[in-house]
């Protein structure tokens, strides 16, 4: 998921949408190469939206067994604060979740 851009000028959101569309494929390349290294078979997509509702409404069109997502590591008050999307794709899912924790200093 990327985050919104707001409401900028047009030039300015199209070089906003430009950078994160590239974030986003690069960062989904890479969990490609992950997913291949460990002969693991994953699908991938660049939604846009508001993160647990969009994921959680793919796992149920793609009619997927499990959501399989990252966690920051935020903890408790800051996760709080800020929200977290591993734990509101947990509440909304009707579907088991495995949440992966970040590795240390990543």
């Amino acid at each position: 998921m990327r985050p919104s851009i707001g409401p900028l000028g047009e030039p300015y959101y199209q070089e906003k949408l430009s950078e994160q569309l590239a974030y986003a494929r690069d960062a989904l390349d890479r969990a490609q190469g992950f997913a291949g290294q460990a002969n693991c078979e994953a699908d991938e997509e660049i939604l846009e939206g508001h993160a647990p509702d969009q994921v959680v409404e793919l796992a149920r069109a793609r009619n997927a067994q499990l959501i399989v997502v990252g966690s920051r590591g935020l903890g408790a008050v800051t996760g709080a604060l800020l929200g977290s999307v591993s734990s509101a794709i947990i509440h909304r899912s009707d579907r088991p979740v495995l949440v992966v924790p970040s590795a240390a200093g990543t």
